[in-house]
């Protein structure tokens, strides 16, 4: 799951750096555009529907994970 999840926040943010310590604060491309960018992508690639109050609480990869898994239960 996590390299999945790695592979759309690659695509949603356009840095193939992206890796499982990023976060909002080193990654120059995750601003609130991509941030919606990455939200409904992964809603897409996971078949999930993430709640305003998750997407404000993505701030790094393990956020999304942690957002993933508990919507994917």
């Amino acid at each position: 799951m996590d390299e999945k999840i790695l592979e759309v926040m690659r695509q949603a943010l356009e840095d193939n750096s992206v890796n499982a310590k990023t976060s909002r604060s080193d990654c120059a491309n995750w601003d609130s555009l991509h941030q919606l960018t990455l939200a409904v992508a992964l809603e897409e690639a996971f078949g999930i529907s993430i709640e305003p109050e998750d997407i404000a609480r993505m701030k790094s990869f393990q956020d999304v994970r942690e957002i993933i898994c508990s919507n994917t239960r």
